[in-house]
This record gives C-alpha cells, structure tokens and sequence, in this order.
C-alpha cells in the first residue's frame, strides 16, 4: 500500500515538475524559518540562566527621544549603581555597565560632560 502512495507521488512530482517544485521549496523555507525562529526564542529564554540567581537579576536601561523617536540604551549613567544600592533596601548589589563615550547632560542651562 505504502508502495503504491509513494509510486503516485513520484509520478506526479514528475508530472508537475513545477508545480512540485514550488511545494517542495515552500516546504522547506517554512520548516527552516521554523527552527531558526525556535533557535532565537530558545536562546532569549536562556539568557543569563547560568547564574545562581537568575530570577534576581534586573537590568536598568536607559531612552531617550530625539526627533519623535525612542532610542533605548541598554547602559545606565554612571551614578545609577549606587544610588539605586543606596535608595532600595531590596537592592543586594549593582554593578555599572556603561561605553566609553561621554554624554553631555543639559538641566536647564547648565550642560555636564559625563
């Protein structure tokens, strides 16, 4: 019985070369775009899993919005770490993580390079 499904389908795989074509090849680009989509969503939900504490671990992030547009940051200014440490008790420990560049700080008419 098998056989004979698999007879038909060569037959007509060679029959309608494009038409087959066109199955196969969207076939394929669906069940690769599926496991790269799985192989993405399995890598974000193990992120950072490694720690001891993972479920503990919180990242500040910082936006801003130039021209209509939100720009996120996934640094924080530099005094973030221990204010935060200093102003929640919950806070065990904070670390910094921050680029090289400097940023120029405007507070009303006072500008500061940090």
């Amino acid at each position: 019985m098998f056989k004979n499904y698999l007879l038909i389908a060569l037959r007509n795989i060679k029959r309608y070369r494009g038409y087959s074509l066109i199955n196969i090849l969207g076939l394929s680009i669906g069940i690769a775009s599926c496991l790269f989509i799985l192989l993405y969503v399995q890598f974000e939900l193990s992120y950072d899993n490694y720690h001891k504490d993972a479920d503990r671990i919180y990242r500040v992030a910082n936006s801003r919005k130039t021209n209509a547009r939100l720009e996120l940051f996934a640094t924080a200014p530099m005094g973030a770490a221990p204010t935060i440490k200093e102003s929640f008790p919950e806070v065990e420990e904070a670390a910094r993580c921050s680029e090289a560049n400097s940023f120029q700080v405007k507070y009303k008419d006072k500008k500061y390079i940090e």
